[in-house]
């Protein structure tokens, strides 16, 4: 909403208005802000997604890393204990 009242000696005769003033009355808006915003808030979900997919495989590599360190470790464990009877076989003999 909007009232203008224009009044002087100086006043350019191009900004006269009724004696009463002027009302008026309107909506406006901007018609591509919804799309400027739904193009922003779409690239803030998909970083936050990148994030999320990078903490993930960050999460794989470190679990993979882990499993083969196990693995590796029961690998020599078992060999170990088969030196072990093996030694205890030609200690005996």
């Amino acid at each position: 909403a909007n009232y203008e009242n224009n009044d002087g000696y100086y006043l350019n005769p191009e900004s006269n208005v009724p004696d009463d003033g002027l009302y008026s009355a309107g909506v406006s808006m901007s018609l591509a802000k919804g799309f400027l915003a739904k193009e922003r808030m779409a690239t803030l979900k998909q970083s936050k997604l990148y994030k999320d997919i990078s903490l993930n495989k960050q999460s794989l590599v470190v679990n993979e890393v882990l499993y083969n360190a196990v693995e590796a470790y029961f690998n020599w464990l078992k060999n170990y204990q088969e030196y072990k009877v093996y030694n205890d076989y030609q200690n005996n003999a």
